[in-house]
């Protein structure tokens, strides 16, 4: 962990720990995380042939900000815990993919997106 220096979404500096995280472990820990709300909220959604992709998004204030489009699209929202998870979902047409995007503390988001159907990640490689 690591004193530093980000800035909210009116630029204003805010100080903050920093600390670095183990991007391929915890993006394992997201999509089981985003399973086990998937079983909850569709238990008849046959997930099991699914390709499922994890990305960070960001921590600043101002990065997480340029997410409100995707998250205003999405239908469904919830959260746990005194702001502890907040999250956002829904199915594109079709109801073969699925989106979320899971925040931590309103400030630690992800977007998941799992899908069914064979080619629509064809050709779409993660990020490192």
């Amino acid at each position: 962990m690591v004193d530093a220096l980000i800035h909210d979404e009116d630029g204003q500096p805010m100080r903050v720990v920093r600390y670095d995280m183990d991007r391929e472990r915890t993006e394992r820990f997201i999509i089981r995380t985003t399973k086990g709300l998937l079983k909850h909220y569709f238990p008849d959604y046959d997930s099991s042939q699914d390709r499922w992709f994890a990305h960070f998004l960001g921590t600043e204030v101002a990065e997480v900000a340029k997410y409100e489009t995707l998250r205003d699209r999405l239908p469904c929202f919830d959260r746990r815990g005194d702001r502890v998870v907040s999250y956002w979902f829904g199915f594109l047409a079709g109801g073969k993919t699925g989106v979320w995007l899971i925040m931590f503390y309103e400030s630690v988001i992800f977007m998941v997106t799992h899908s069914s159907s064979p080619t629509l990640f064809e050709g779409i490689e993660t990020c490192a």
